[in-house]
């Protein structure tokens, strides 16, 4: 969660439902353009743009401005965190909660305050396309009026060509870059073994499986770093969320899930790039990404 330096709204006043339409960016606003998800804004000139492990931000003389995440959800689950967010939060509010349309696509704007971290509001945009929501989180150290200028001007464009991995046995979709044309995908089940974490017991917990996709140019001379993705039941993974199963192996922590359906669970492995081969980082990226779905 991020704080901003904006003092307290004042009772009964309410930011407009949707980025200002009259307020047009400056003539010398810089235009930010994602090719990999297919979107772009206009943002001023004395901001920087930086992208970081699948978080892109605008900073400001070190001072963050706004972020924006993409990840596999919806508007609805995403606004929710925030919700329950602000209602744990000692003294925390919502001074609003609207729904918007950004560049003709459902999103939610929400505007929260939270007087015990020194610092007062923040606002967050949930814009909904094709089965991702791009998350923004703005820290008005500038002024809100500017982050609203922004998101008006955010627009949806044709995304970069990908390379499509779908799985429909367990309902599982990877996007990869167009660098990945030609990977090798291998699934497989078997006899899924757990440790008790109460004991230490080895224990048969049923049918698990495995998927791994492997970059192209990846050969037993040049190993390359891979994608892995281990798949509970929903039965399964309760225990292992709730560490009464250890899945790590010699790891000290259990997978983490990347996404769900129905009926399975997909999960990152624990030190999945331990070994740091080459392409780790483009690994991590696409993973970081929102690029494995679940249908």
């Amino acid at each position: 969660m991020y704080f901003s330096s904006s003092p307290e709204p004042i009772a009964g006043e309410s930011p407009s439902a949707s980025p200002s339409a009259s307020a047009n960016p400056a003539a010398d606003w810089k235009t930010y353009t994602n090719t990999q998800y297919g979107f772009e804004f206009r943002y001023p000139a004395d901001l920087n743009v930086f992208e970081t492990n699948g978080t892109i931000s605008l900073e400001s003389h070190y001072n963050p401005e706004l972020y924006i995440n993409v990840v596999s959800s919806t508007v609805a689950k995403e606004s929710e965190t925030i919700r329950k967010e602000v209602a744990g939060f000692a003294g925390a509010k919502l001074i609003s909660d609207d729904n918007i349309i950004i560049d003709g696509q459902p999103a939610i704007r929400i505007v929260a305050y939270y007087p015990e971290s020194g610092v007062q509001q923040n606002i967050y945009y949930f814009i909904e396309l094709k089965g991702r929501v791009f998350v923004v989180s703005a820290t008005p150290f500038t002024t809100t009026l500017t982050i609203d200028q922004i998101l008006s001007t955010f627009k949806f464009t044709k995304p970069a060509s990908t390379v499509l991995y779908r799985n429909t046995q367990f309902g599982l979709q990877v996007s990869l870059p167009q660098s990945w044309e030609g990977f090798k995908a291998e699934a497989s089940s078997g006899n899924g073994e757990v440790t008790l974490s109460s004991t230490g017991e080895t224990i048969s917990i049923g049918t698990t499986s495995f998927v791994m996709i492997t970059h192209p140019l990846s050969t037993a001379q040049n190993p390359r770093a891979h994608i892995p993705i281990r798949i509970y039941t929903l039965a399964q993974w309760s225990h292992i969320a709730s560490k009464e199963w250890h899945d790590g192996g010699a790891a000290p922590f259990n997978s983490s899930e990347i996404t769900r359906n129905s009926k399975y669970v997909f999960a990152l492995p624990p030190r999945y790039n331990y070994a740091e081969a080459i392409g780790w980082a483009e690994v991590g990226e696409i993973i970081s990404s929102g690029a494995i779905t679940a249908f």
